[in-house]
């Protein structure tokens, strides 16, 4: 099945196709086994993964995106050198999180296919927001989520 900007897994209404577990193909949490995943996952940037978008940010900040910086009063957050704030939508991080940690997903492939107006600027973007891995605090970038590809803004 296709997966659309956040979604991880079919539809609820699909799930009843899923067969038992074995030792082989262990089930995950959400009764999805590993033949059940995809081989590759790709995300659009802009509008799916945060906001706002790169020509939102030319257009209201006056073209001053980067650099951008942490956000001291929205941890998680980002700032735009024109103080705009830059942040993940929903569970965005929740679903990076999975992508990296859980080990069913190794043999994915996760990548980016956007188009921008600033590719620079979501490169950095991609490098600069944060997710704890839940290993004492361990956090990765999103950017190493997609180390399994290139990145192609």
């Amino acid at each position: 099945p296709p997966f659309v900007c956040g979604r991880i897994g079919p539809p609820r209404e699909r799930r009843s196709h899923l067969r038992a577990t074995t030792a082989s193909d262990p089930l995950g949490d959400d009764g999805l086994t590993a033949s059940d995943l995809p081989k590759v996952v790709v995300f659009d940037l802009d509008g799916c993964l945060w906001r706002p978008e790169m020509y939102e940010i030319i257009w209201y900040s006056g073209g001053r995106g980067a650099p951008f910086r942490e956000d001291p009063s929205n941890p998680g957050s980002l700032l735009t050198a024109g103080d705009e704030p830059v942040y993940l939508l929903g569970d965005v991080r929740d679903v990076m999180k999975e992508l990296w940690t859980e080990p069913r997903w190794k043999g994915v492939r996760v990548g980016i296919s956007s188009r921008t107006d600033e590719p620079n600027w979501a490169k950095e973007l991609l490098g600069k927001f944060r997710v704890e891995s839940g290993n004492e605090a361990d956090t990765f970038a999103l950017a190493d989520v997609f180390e399994s590809g290139p990145i192609e803004i």
